[in-house]
């Protein structure tokens, strides 16, 4: 698996240095969205709020529609570790960058007063780590999450949240760091407590 995310790491950055050259084209195209139709209910889909409810929903979804309540336990923990290293990483890397946001509008993160910089999307990254987070079995939900993790993801230009770039970023760290955790699902390897999984089933 590390050899494909190294590919997907590599194409990533390109296409987003590509992207970088037609940043200020885009955000000029997409000026002033609250004028436009559909603004209100495209900003709704795209709040905290939604999200973490869908998110949760899909966890729900993996646990129930598993094989075995090991298995969905499993699912879930897996999700669930992956999605906080994506939070962790992309967060960290807009620290570093500190780059505004299209709409010179100063965000903050939700409960805190540290600012929420533009590169990379945490919106595009979270949306495409759960993708890569959700398994294969679960083929239908897979594609259904994929089609709203698209929609997430570049609904941003028309909000004027991010640059091109920073969307395309936040895909490949979502994804890169999705399939990572995904490929790492024994419970020793992400620091499970042996037999725990085992535990929590007999008790449900």
């Amino acid at each position: 698996m590390l050899p494909y995310i190294i590919i997907i790491l590599a194409l990533g950055i390109a296409a987003s240095a590509f992207a970088f050259r037609y940043d200020s084209k885009m955000a000029a195209y997409f000026a002033k969205p609250e004028k436009r139709e559909g603004y209100s209910a495209i900003r709704m889909t795209n709040s905290s709020y939604f999200i973490a409810f869908l998110l949760s929903g899909l966890a729900i979804m993996m646990l129930f529609l598993a094989e075995s309540r090991e298995k969905g336990l499993l699912a879930v923990w897996v999700f669930a570790v992956g999605l906080a290293a994506n939070f962790f990483v992309t967060y960290l890397i807009k620290f570093i960058a500190r780059r505004k946001r299209p709409n010179g509008r100063q965000e903050f993160i939700r409960f805190t007063q540290r600012p929420d910089y533009s590169f990379p999307s945490s919106h595009a990254s979270v949306a495409f780590a759960a993708f890569a987070l959700v398994g294969l079995e679960y083929s239908w939900l897979k594609l259904a999450w994929l089609a709203y993790a698209i929609y997430l993801s570049f609904s941003r230009l028309y909000l004027e949240e991010h640059f091109l770039s920073d969307v395309i970023a936040g895909i490949v760290i979502g994804l890169a760091i999705g399939l990572y955790a995904y490929s790492m699902s024994q419970p020793i390897q992400l620091m499970l407590p042996s037999g725990i999984i085992s535990s929590i089933v007999q008790l449900v």
